[in-house]
């Protein structure tokens, strides 16, 4: 009676020391990624839940294949809709967010596990790392894709939508993780995902024309899709305003110096990048686009000092071959001379 009463404690505390993790991701024809995410998540999770909101391609039959419980919905024009949808389905205690395009690294993951034990814990700030072109990571932002599954805890917004205030509102706080996500959506966007999120955002916009947020991420949605004389003009609203965090301020202060690098406005690119980083990541690759500017502008020597500092050598954010070959070029100038 006694062993099966000490099992019986036993048992209970690996329950309490091991919160069940589930993982969902909203889908629409993303057969060519869709695989990838789950297979990433899928070791982590005891259930996956994929909401399909209109596929007509190949994306369900995969999906289920994989192991996913497979749900529809309607698509209304709100992604809060779709995911709170989705957050009604869960039966774990903690859950993680991850879209189709997205690669959850399991390692940063299982360093996180003790997070999940702590009592007033709501959510998990992870790294977000994007990519613009294949192999090259052009921003990182840190959002809450790991959360416990409460009913209090639900989204908002129609587009890049938010639940960071929702945790707060429950009681819980958000903390800091060393979970790390690739996000590889803007490395190859799809006309349909360009054209879908913009009209949301002016959607959006046309409720709220002040919102500096919403100028903010249709900014970048239009830098992703190189239309960049629209994105300069909703980053440098959202800049302007004063209201954006210190992170936003950054990613879009560095995307509105690539735009003035691109079109040779020397004094608009000294103006955007004129600050510095927060973080070792940022600052590198704001002085490897300084650097890129010097070597435009024929000050090799400029270019050589700034292309030498840690920050540029160690930030993931500067590509690797574009590094070698930005040195390269500035050597063999000083050889010349």
């Amino acid at each position: 009676m006694l062993r099966r009463s000490c099992l019986f404690v036993l048992t209970v505390r690996m329950i309490h020391l091991s919160p069940s993790i589930g993982a969902y991701l909203i889908v629409r024809n993303g057969e060519s990624t869709v695989e990838t995410a789950i297979k990433s998540v899928l070791p982590a999770v005891s259930q996956l839940i994929v909401v399909d909101t209109g596929s007509d391609d190949a994306t369900v039959p995969l999906c289920s294949r994989l192991g996913a419980e497979i749900h529809f919905f309607a698509w209304t024009h709100s992604f809060a809709h779709a995911r709170n949808y989705a957050l009604g389905l869960m039966r774990t205690d903690w859950v993680i967010a991850i879209d189709a395009d997205e690669v959850i690294d399991l390692s940063s993951f299982e360093a996180a596990r003790p997070l999940l034990l702590a009592e007033r814990t709501g959510a998990l700030r992870t790294a977000i790392y994007n990519r613009l072109s294949e192999g090259e990571t052009t921003s990182i932002h840190h959002y809450p894709r790991i959360f416990r599954s409460h009913p209090a805890i639900r989204y908002t917004g129609a587009i890049h939508e938010q639940i960071g205030e929702a945790v707060a509102r429950a009681g819980f706080s958000i903390v800091d993780s060393p979970v790390a996500i690739s996000h590889e959506g803007y490395a190859h966007p799809s006309q349909e995902k360009i054209d879908r999120n913009t009209a949301l955002l002016r959607s959006e916009l046309a409720i709220q024309p002040s919102d500096p947020w919403l100028h903010y991420h249709l900014g970048l949605t239009e830098f992703a899709a190189h239309h960049y004389a629209g994105a300069a003009s909703c980053l440098a609203y959202a800049v302007e305003s004063g209201a954006l965090s210190r992170e936003q301020y950054e990613t879009a202060s560095i995307r509105l110096a690539q735009i003035a690098l691109g079109n040779e406005d020397w004094k608009e690119f000294e103006k955007r990048i004129s600050f510095a980083g927060s973080n070792e990541q940022t600052e590198g690759f704001r002085l490897y686009l300084d650097a890129v500017r010097s070597v435009v502008v024929g000050d090799m020597p400029r270019a050589r000092v700034l292309l030498s500092t840690d920050a540029v050598e160690h930030s993931r954010l500067v590509d690797r071959d574009h590094l070698l070959a930005l040195r390269n070029l500035c050597t063999s100038h000083s050889n010349t001379q």
